[in-house]
């Protein structure tokens, strides 16, 4: 039983001491003054707003006492003569109205800079204050100062971008106990609830946790370092040498190699921990070895005129002139390791610069890693960089010099001068070891087993993900190049975790790093690679979804790979509890799913208190936003889409409660299901067909979307419903040459340059093919799956754009390479054209092929459903169709084949004739189906 002591006067302090009483294991008093505390019954103290210095309080922590300090009792410790400077910033105004924007109101919090007991549970970030009008903004806080004994925990938060310059919680150790400040934010009796579970979380942190500093604190406590401002050279450092690599190795021959003449079209090249973004046309221009930038602002001194790159999954090559000598480049990524390497030929009396600065990721602010230190190796052969919190770089050049200096602001400025044939490496670490294992991977494997590696694994890729043969070769390119880009987006950031990223987006001064684990994004990732056989995806993002769950039981929005995540997403929690149901189908696996169930319960959970009105059914409204982030279409109450994800999700959630032994759970599911299918088909149903959304006061919005999709391809709008609908999205209003657009053209909200408004999305063009796939209209759903499947060959080569204008064959967007979009594309190319409905808990799949009238066969290999792999191929004949399914691993699996379009007069299988339209089978061996027409 811990002891804590209140020190608190007036309704905030009632509501916090009613709070403190109510914590488990916690003995709680409350005393009006430090005086009468009786500390030295006590192991901790809570001071709450303006309150004065007492004797005995500095022996008292020395002994090992903890004291908490929020709002104005953050001048204590100045007041103590335990900090000798006082917070500079203080305020206690009137809140100014500002209105919401989006369906949530404003709200401030804390940030921290990396991992902190204070906000174990919340990511690095949190929300704890959603002021009202009428409420006062009491804030005591170092904005023109910092404070000269203490750590700096966190700094403000208001918004997506934490303010390095206003510190608003600090923490300092006193003997055997400590402080903890949090000078703002702090609203026990806050009119609106919103942040009151953040706030609470943050609260038992320091109460229960290890938030307060004390003697024999494990946890991690990252704190703020003064901010970079310069780059320092310290010429006595030793410079870790680069281990040999070997020769330089033929270029690929990778069958997916795309080649041509040189564009303005980016590039990217990524492994789990770097990407290397580029231009055709410039060649290299960043790396990032999450979550800081190894490289920025790339360029070749003298004039680059471009010639041609070919781009294959395991590196880039490029030709080009540069100041009139032919110069080749390639570039390589390893699999696992933060590294880069860049040869090139040809190069001799040239150079080329780049700066070295360790920014962290977006929204780090700029410098949040404090100064740079720097050395040159006295032969120019390499550089080493590190920053103040630890991050370091190393950049070696065989056949060539660097030269370097201190560059503007905390950054390094290098010239590389190559020889005829040179080699730079680039490598990075959070820290020491993480730097030493990246050396000791290039020393072990050496070029030839790295290259090795990388073309292995896109082997395996190729070869043992699921695959399309059919007479379009561009349809079973992009395939492989979907497949390919789907991985190269599963990532890894030492002390954030590994998940599917977003995008790739091209360098963006304002916003470095800009690619985030995504919750939404990456679900919708997540069952692209289900589809085509991948499962480590998939697990990983489950598992780190869990693991970023705030207090309510949320899943992020987005977690940046410098760690900072935002919860503002209402459809990313239905979703994971949707890619949850969707996992088992495929994968069978209950056991991972029973060790994360917890985490599915509380997000089951919190999706219940989304639903405000009682209605069934989960809301936008002071939960965040949806799909549509933003624009005129963004939905502030009730969006049709976030309604057919929650309704698939209870749906899918509960053959996973059953096959867990929770029939109880199982039967809750199902009832919510129906009854919240039975709202959502009423509600959202108008003269005019469907609605896209229902705001705050309860009037539907009618107007057509292309978003209607979701809730026909997740069944929550039956086919025969759909087809007025279905029809419109086909017609030119909505579908371009080059995909579909969110709203019509004619539609007086259309912007054909922004995606929640009118640019053409590929993720939209591929919801829109998964929903005439499920309401029997091939053709049209084959013509859109054709119209994203082009996107690898137009301008990022093998890449798929996030957003295209909705007027121009262009690209719309800042991120040419984005994983939702390849998966968009492979998906309705394997569950559409095939049919295919995997139940693995069941033991079964459904298969039904649609093959188009000027094909003769297709076929589908390694198709995977829990244990068993089967290959599926399907042919023409006079007088029908045939489809052989061969078990090619693994158990028997039952198969319900049938097939689109009219029902057979006849069908056999392995020449035994059966009744009815479908053929069902265990497959155990090679199995053939005749469907015969009338």
């Amino acid at each position: 039983m811990k002891r804590w002591v209140l020190v608190a006067g007036g309704p905030d302090g009632d509501a916090a001491f009613g709070w403190l009483e109510s914590l488990p294991d916690v003995e709680a008093r409350r005393a009006d003054a430090l005086e009468g505390a009786r500390l030295e019954q006590a192991d901790g103290v809570w001071v709450h707003g303006p309150v004065a210095p007492a004797r005995g309080v500095v022996e008292w922590l020395r002994g090992g006492g903890r004291m908490l300090c929020t709002l104005e009792a953050a001048l204590l410790p100045s007041a103590l003569g335990l900090e000798a400077v006082a917070p500079d910033d203080r305020s206690d105004t009137p809140w100014p109205s500002i209105p919401p924007i989006g369906p949530l109101p404003p709200r401030l919090g804390l940030a921290c800079f990396g991992p902190h007991p204070l906000l174990d549970g919340l990511g690095r970030a949190a929300f704890t204050w959603a002021p009202a009008p009428g409420d006062r903004l009491r804030r005591t806080a170092y904005h023109a100062t910092r404070p000269a004994a203490s750590r700096i925990v966190a700094v403000e938060r208001s918004g997506t971008v934490p303010d390095p310059a206003r510190t608003v919680a600090w923490e300092q150790d006193v003997g055997a106990g400590g402080v903890l400040c949090i000078g703002a934010f702090v609203v026990p009796d806050a009119a609106d609830p919103l942040c009151r579970p953040q706030l609470e979380a943050v609260l038992a942190n320091a109460i229960l946790g290890e938030a307060i500093p004390h003697e024999g604190r494990s946890a991690t406590a990252a704190a703020w370092p003064a901010p970079g401002l310069r780059a320092v050279e310290e010429p006595a450092m030793a410079v870790p040498s680069l281990p040999a690599l070997g020769p330089s190795l033929p270029s690929s021959s990778s069958p997916l190699r795309l080649e041509g003449p040189a564009t303005d079209a980016a590039w990217t090249l990524a492994g789990r921990r770097l990407v290397a973004l580029g231009r055709e046309d410039a060649g290299l221009v960043e790396a990032w070895a999450h979550p800081v930038r190894l490289l920025a602002g790339v360029h070749w001194e003298a004039e680059v005129v471009p010639g041609s790159v070919a781009a294959a999954p395991e590196a880039i090559d490029r030709e080009g002139r540069v100041g009139g000598a032919t110069v080749r480049e390639r570039w390589h990524v390893p699999v696992e390791l933060p590294a880069l390497i860049w040869e090139v030929e040809g190069a001799a009396g040239q150079s080329l610069a780049f700066t070295v600065d360790l920014r962290r990721a977006w929204p780090a602010p700029p410098g949040a890693g404090g100064d740079l230190r720097f050395a040159v190796r006295p032969d120019g052969g390499a550089v080493w960089v590190c920053d103040g919190a630890g991050a370091r770089a190393l950049v070696a050049i065989e056949g060539g010099r660097l030269a370097v200096r201190a560059g503007h602001g905390p950054a390094v400025e290098v010239i590389a001068r190559p020889g005829d044939a040179a080699r730079i490496v680039a490598v990075a670490g959070v820290d020491e070891p993480d730097l030493a294992r990246g050396l000791a991977g290039l020393a072990r494997r050496g070029l030839a087993g790295l290259a090795a590696q990388r073309q292995q694994h896109a082997e395996q890729l190729r070869r043992h993900g699921t695959a399309l043969r059919c007479p379009d070769d561009r349809l079973t390119t992009a395939l492989e190049w979907a497949k390919v880009r789907m991985d190269a987006h599963l990532a890894g950031t030492p002390g954030v975790g590994r998940s599917i990223l977003a995008g790739y987006a091209a360098p963006d001064p304002a916003r470095p790093g800009r690619t985030w684990y995504h919750g939404p994004d990456a679900c919708w990732t997540a069952l692209g690679m289900l589809a085509t056989g991948e499962r480590d995806g998939p697990r990983d993002l489950l598992k780190f979804l869990a693991q970023s769950q705030d207090a309510t039981g949320r899943v992020p929005h987005r977690v940046s790979t410098s760690g900072f995540a935002d919860f503002d997403a209402a459809d990313a929690t239905p979703l994971f509890l949707y890619l949850a149901g969707r996992y088992a189908a495929w994968t069978g696996d209950v056991e991972f799913l029973r060790r994360w169930w917890p985490s599915l319960l509380r997000a089951y959970r919190h999706c219940l208190t989304c639903d405000r009105d009682g209605d069934g059914l989960i809301e936008n409204h002071r939960q965040g936003h949806d799909w549509l982030r933003r624009g005129p279409v963004a939905a502030l109450g009730l969006s049709f889409h976030l309604a057919g994800g929650w309704v698939a999700a209870l749906e899918g959630l509960e053959p996973v409660a059953e096959a867990l032994g929770f029939s109880d759970l199982a039967s809750e599911l199902a009832d919510r299901a129906l009854a919240a299918r039975e709202v959502a088909t009423r509600r959202f149903r108008s003269a005019e067909g469907w609605g896209t959304a229902i705001d705050p006061a309860g009037v539907l919005d009618s107007r057509a979307t292309a978003l209607v999709a979701i809730p026909v391809l997740l069944g929550l709008v039956l086919p025969g419903e759909a087809g007025a609908w279905l029809d419109r999205v086909e017609s030119g209003g909505f579908t371009t040459p080059w995909g579909v657009r969110l709203l019509e053209r004619a539609d007086p909200r259309f912007d054909p340059a922004d995606v929640h408004a009118g640019a053409v999305s590929p993720v939209l063009t591929g919801w829109v093919s998964l929903a005439e796939w499920r309401a029997g209209r091939p053709e049209a759903a084959l013509a859109h799956a054709r119209l994203n499947a082009a996107l690898p060959f137009e301008r990022t080569r093998g890449g798929f754009d996030e957003a295209l204008d909705g007027l121009e064959r262009q690209a719309a967007g800042t991120c040419p390479d984005h994983a939702a979009a390849a998966a968009l594309t492979a998906q309705p190319l394997i569950e559409g054209l095939w049919g295919i409905v995997p139940d693995a808990l069941a033991g079964t799949v459904r298969v039904s092929p649609w093959l188009p009238p000027e094909w003769d066969a297709m076929a589908l290999d390694r198709l995977r459903v829990g244990r068993t792999s089967l290959t599926l191929e399907a042919r023409r004949r006079p007088g029908g169709h045939v489809v052989r399914v061969r078990r090619t691993y693994g158990p028997r699996i039952h198969v319900a084949l049938g097939r689109v379009g009219a029902p057979p007069a006849a069908l056999s299988v392995d020449d035994v004739p059966l009744g009815g339209a479908v053929a069902r089978f265990d497959a155990e061996g090679e199995h053939e189906v005749i469907f015969h027409d009338a």
